[in-house]
């Protein structure tokens, strides 16, 4: 372990900041690499960490690394640590969701995953991973015009194949009917659905429910 003490020795007599976490990072890359020691590896990625929350590579591995042995609770305490310190982007989507994912574990969070999953679609609109967590979450609380604005979203990225888009306009559609009382807008909707497939029998009959209450 001569490189990870010669490590250990220069970070005790650095005080710039940016090399520090530069060091820790290079120290648990050989703890991991050179030793397998994962712990080490972490406690070398918590250092960083603590100098500088929002760096990118020491969040990841030691959420990673987290992950990896089941720890969710630390897991998700270190990406909300390293989201808190850094600007959103687009890029924070995907750990956002990740997030979400674990606060609905046992014991389940709904609205830490909530925060997460407004937040992705904040920093990236129409993530369908994202939407297709929060829609449940919205359904329960019963807030169904935002239900439409987030299922609307993931619209434009929805597979290619038209089958999908039909029954997130068909979803859309009964949220407008039942839930919101607007039937106008859910035939509206349903109007757009039957466009991509004219022949569907499901479509053209909520069509005439609609019309029905319009």
């Amino acid at each position: 372990r001569g490189l990870a003490g010669a490590l250990g020795r220069l970070a005790a007599g650095t005080r710039d900041r940016a090399a520090l976490v530069q060091l820790h990072l290079r120290r648990a890359q050989v703890d991991l690499i050179r030793f397998g020691d994962a712990a080490a590896a972490v406690a070398s990625l918590e250092k960083a960490l603590e100098l500088d929350p929002s760096c990118e590579t020491a969040a990841q591995q030691a959420f990673e690394h987290h992950v990896d042995a089941g720890r969710h609770a630390e897991a998700l305490a270190v990406v909300e640590r390293h989201l808190a310190a850094t600007p959103e982007k687009p890029a924070h989507a995907v750990l956002r969701v990740r997030a979400a994912e674990m606060a609905l574990g046992k014991p389940s969070d709904p609205a830490r995953a909530r925060r997460h999953l407004e937040a992705a679609l904040r920093a990236d609109p129409g993530n369908a991973a994202a939407a297709a967590l929060l829609a449940p979450l919205l359904s329960q609380a019963g807030e169904w015009q935002r239900l439409v604005e987030v299922l609307e979203s993931t619209l434009p990225g929805a597979d290619p194949h038209p089958g999908e888009q039909i029954r997130v306009l068909e979803r859309i559609a009964e949220a407008q009917l039942d839930r919101l009382g607007k039937p106008r807008e859910a035939l509206r909707t349903l109007a757009r659905a039957l466009a991509l497939d004219p022949r569907r029998a499901l479509t053209r009959k909520a069509m005439e429910g609609a019309a029905a209450r319009a």
